[in-house]
């Protein structure tokens, strides 16, 4: 029966020597912590797909039950009205939608206001 050999990982571990690994060691440990929050944040977006999956699912479900409801209950309980047989009593009338104006010289006194109180902010911050 021959023997197992065992193998570790040191054997193949390369040790290198940094002059300053202050700044190498937090670089990758930023990047290590940005890749834990990416990885939480795709799996917040998985839980999410699934769950709008599901939403549309019972969504889809209840309105295939009220429509059979409304069906059962128009073929039940209301009056049958011969199709042409009937008149509106109200005609419909279209609303036209409000039309926006807007003033130019408003909206350009508007900008230099605000482009002087960015350029008050960058003084103030050069001043610092």
């Amino acid at each position: 029966m021959p023997k197992k050999i065992k193998k570790h990982g040191e054997e193949n571990a390369v040790h290198v020597r940094l002059d300053s690994p202050l700044p190498l060691r937090k670089g990758m440990l930023s990047t290590v912590l940005d890749a834990a929050n990416m990885l939480s944040v795709y799996e917040d977006v998985v839980n999410l797909r699934k769950r709008r999956s599901e939403i549309i699912n019972s969504m889809a479900s209840t309105i295939s039950s009220v429509h059979k409801e409304l069906k059962k209950l128009g073929n039940e309980y209301l009056p049958q009205l011969p199709a042409g047989e009937y008149k509106a009593e109200h005609e419909l009338k279209r609303i036209a939608p409000e039309v926006l104006v807007i003033h130019e010289e408003a909206h350009d006194d508007e900008i230099e206001r605000l482009k002087a109180e960015i350029a008050e902010i960058d003084r103030k911050l050069k001043n610092i």
